[in-house]
């Protein structure tokens, strides 16, 4: 092996290579065609204390502690109006009216029927070139009477709306974590904690919490898409169970 770097000094670089040998003794890493490495027991990578100090920055900046005063904190109402709303594009895109080119909009919209079930995820893990992030932000969210209207293409009046069904919680950071699941049982109504193999009931108060990953709605009065097993007995058919 002639040579294992190019090892050019530079302001722009902020970390230095080493090489270290079977006795441990650590030696430059730099391009030297005399020195003929055949074998290496480990490399050592070794930060400047400035790029350290600028990355211990960086992530602190990221940090968004959240408080019931603070004006920062997220609704599901704003995420979807954020999400929905109309974006300017930059440069020129050519017209299929006036064919010209011209400055361009999209926007997403909902198409009816709306679907049976809602599933939202919310974005929890940020990415960037030097780190990887868990956002722990509170976001309120309806359990009753999610409305979707404002977002769809109108084409016809409705009034439906979606009420909350299940919650798909993460506790941790990106790199490890735990999962645990509420779910409603829709003939009792009441809520329950699923944890490996522990199930328990909980409050509906204690639903909305900075853990939620995933929220499933399921569209008001939807009785056709419960099992037979969990589908509401009417009077009647009680009265008839009795007799």
């Amino acid at each position: 092996m002639d040579y294992l770097l190019d090892d050019k000094s530079s302001s722009k670089i902020e970390y230095k290579l080493y090489w270290s040998d079977d006795s441990k003794q650590i030696y430059n890493l730099r391009f030297d065609k005399a020195s003929r490495l055949y074998s290496i027991d480990s490399i050592i990578i070794s930060f400047s204390s400035t790029f350290i100090r600028q990355y211990q920055l960086k992530q602190d900046e990221k940090i968004i502690p959240w408080t019931p005063s603070t004006t920062s904190h997220l609704t599901l109402d704003k995420l979807l109006k954020n999400f929905f709303k109309e974006d300017v594009l930059d440069g020129d895109y050519d017209c299929s009216k006036c064919k010209k080119k011209t400055q361009a909009k999209q926007k997403t919209q909902l198409c009816l029927p709306l679907p049976q079930i809602l599933i939202i995820q919310l974005k929890r893990f940020t990415y960037d070139q030097c780190s990887s992030d868990k956002i722990d932000i509170l976001i309120e969210y309806p359990v009753y009477n999610l409305n979707l209207n404002h977002y769809a293409i109108v084409s016809e009046e409705t009034d439906e709306t979606y009420d909350l069904i299940a919650i798909s919680n993460h506790s941790g950071l990106l790199s490890f974590g735990h999962y645990v699941t509420y779910a409603k049982n829709n003939q009792t109504q009441k809520w329950y904690l699923f944890n490996d193999d522990s199930i328990q009931e909980i409050d509906e108060h204690e639903l909305i919490t900075k853990n939620a990953y995933i929220l499933i709605y399921m569209k008001k009065q939807n009785k056709s898409l419960l099992p037979s097993s969990l589908s509401p007995i009417t009077t009647d058919e009680q009265s008839k169970t009795v007799g």
